[in-house]
């Protein structure tokens, strides 16, 4: 089964690009718009292809590190961008580190189709794998919840709060977060999300 990750900041986006994908190829697909997420979640799965629009990501001045930790892990997957609106800057950016294809969103929906017929399809027009599988998930809804506050810097009893739940729920879960991204503790996970983010 060929694997796809999508990331998009706009939740609108990403639900037509999975109905695109889905209504060409039966795929296991896994989709977030936490550069975060995604990074581990290409490390830890190897999808063929990975689909972002990186664009609003380049605009935030704390995510370099996270956008290079990303384009690394997308070096065994094909990188298709597709941004907001033309940049040469940023294109050419993401095509010296290994994009495959960099188009824009105001360009035609079938040059989007082709590529992904490209990038899913072997050369006969079938699709080779077999049926389709649910992606595994790397996050909880209520982990991604916490990374997200988490990262925002809220302290644990404010989490819990805005969350309805015990503060050692909170810890359990973060502990749950560390592992699953291999931090060997809570002081080694906040120096790398500190390093990516350039904290």
């Amino acid at each position: 089964m060929k694997k796809v990750v999508l990331i998009d900041p706009c939740r609108f986006s990403r639900v037509g690009v999975e109905w695109l994908i889905n209504s060409r190829a039966q795929v296991a697909l896994a989709q977030t718009n936490n550069l975060v997420v995604a990074d581990a979640q290409i490390k830890l799965w190897r999808p063929q292809l990975v689909i972002a629009d990186l664009y609003p990501y380049f605009l935030e001045m704390h995510n370099p590190k996270i956008l290079e930790s990303l384009l690394r892990a997308c070096s065994y997957s094909k990188l298709l961008v597709y941004l907001n609106s033309p940049s040469p800057r940023i294109s050419k950016y993401l095509l010296d580190r290994g994009a495959w294809k960099v188009i824009t969103k105001q360009q035609e929906i079938t040059q989007l189709e082709k590529l992904l017929d490209a990038a899913l399809c072997n050369p006969m027009g079938n699709y080779s794998e077999p049926p389709l599988q649910s992606a595994p998930v790397l996050f909880s809804h209520r982990e991604e919840s916490i990374l997200h506050y988490w990262q925002e810097g809220l302290p644990n009893k404010q989490i819990a709060k805005m969350l309805n739940i015990h503060v050692k729920t909170v810890y359990t879960h973060k502990r749950n977060i560390r592992l699953k991204l291999g931090a060997s503790n809570r002081l080694s996970l906040y120096l790398d999300l500190a390093n990516n983010q350039g904290v």
